[in-house]
């Protein structure tokens, strides 16, 4: 059996329960005993689980006594203990997480006081460079300002649309400026709708000429109060942004909206336009409508998908240009968007 080793200060040896291994090699003590521990005047009893200590006592103290009650005691206390340590840890936990939880604010007041700081000094030199950028002839009747969030505001007139649109350009690329509002008017000759209507699609019919791409541009047009909005298909980036261009320095024009829609970069579609320009053109009744460069048959690809836009003489020159386009191998279908000179535009297309 192991003895157990006791304190040095044995006038300071609190009262304690304990119990100690009976045997070597951990075998159970065969029956219960009661008596002195290892020849010390603390009282204890042996069980199969080894020996049980109740108390520590010092020989010589007196008044101590090995009963229940003291047992009693001892494990009250233990408890007692256990409980006012938990208490402690809750506490100090608790109060480290309050400090924590104080830190993130402080940082974001701190972030937005330097940050709003930083802006109320960049605000003027903002402005003063969105006014620098606009130091020409065509925008004296425009103003700038910019706002503590960096969104600069454009007032004033100018003579074109491309005034108005280049002002914002200039603008946005000032630094510390977030946005553009733009509010400028267009203040010159007014033209009415109808007239912008007619002067536009023929210059838009005559561009790009001679580039080889006239033929794959299907580009609408409608005005309303000045304002034009260009739809349908280019075949690629620069023949969109010609028709812009095109269009926004024509006096007149109040806004220009862009709902252009590029057609997709692939070799197989290039294939598929040949073929099909081949086929419509190349046919005895529809040649003609490759005299005139401003007036063809247009001809957009998507993947495969064919769509025929432009004005045609006759019901029958539509159907045979139909049919041209989807005998072309390769192609997935074909939407006949042609219309028939002197008739209505038709609201159903086939």
């Amino acid at each position: 059996m192991k003895e157990a080793a006791w304190p040095h200060r044995y006038d300071a040896v609190p009262i304690f329960d304990v119990v100690v291994s009976a045997s070597i090699g951990r075998n159970p003590l065969p029956e219960k005993r009661e008596g002195r521990c290892l020849g010390t005047s603390v009282s204890c009893r042996t069980t199969p689980g080894g020996i049980r200590v109740s108390k520590s006592l010092i020989e010589g103290r007196p008044g101590d006594r090995d009963d229940d009650s003291s047992d009693l005691k001892v494990e009250e206390q233990q408890g007692m203990t256990t409980r006012i340590s938990h208490s402690t840890k809750a506490i100090l936990m608790a109060t480290l997480t309050g400090a924590l939880m104080t830190l993130p604010p402080v940082s974001l007041a701190a972030g937005r006081n330097s940050a709003g700081a930083a802006a109320a000094q960049d605000q003027p030199d903002a402005m003063n460079a969105a006014k620098s950028k606009l130091n020409k002839s065509q925008f004296k009747n425009v103003q700038a300002t910019v706002d503590s969030n960096g969104i600069a505001t454009l007032t004033g007139t100018v003579d074109l649309y491309e005034h108005k649109a280049d002002a914002e350009k200039r603008v946005s690329k000032v630094k510390g400026v977030t946005a553009v509002r733009n509010q400028i008017e267009v203040s010159g000759p007014t033209v009415s709708d109808q007239e912008l209507q007619s002067k536009l699609g023929e210059k838009l019919a005559y561009d790009r000429v001679g580039y080889g791409t006239t033929a794959f541009n299907a580009i609408s047009i409608g005005v309303q109060n000045g304002v034009v909005t260009l739809g349908g298909h280019a075949y690629g980036y620069v023949d969109r942004d010609s028709a812009l261009a095109l269009v926004s320095t024509y006096p007149g024009v109040k806004d220009v909206v862009n709902e252009i829609e590029v057609d997709p970069t692939s070799i197989m579609d290039d294939q598929t336009r040949l073929q099909v320009a081949r086929a419509i053109y190349g046919y005895p009744s529809l040649n003609k409508y490759a005299v005139d460069p401003a007036k063809p048959i247009r001809i957009s690809v998507q993947n495969g998908h064919v769509e025929l836009y432009g004005t045609v003489d006759s019901q029958a020159d539509k159907d045979t240009a139909f049919l041209r386009a989807n005998g072309v191998s390769g192609v997935f279908g074909v939407k006949n968007y042609l219309q028939v000179a002197g008739q209505p535009a038709e609201t159903s297309r086939k």
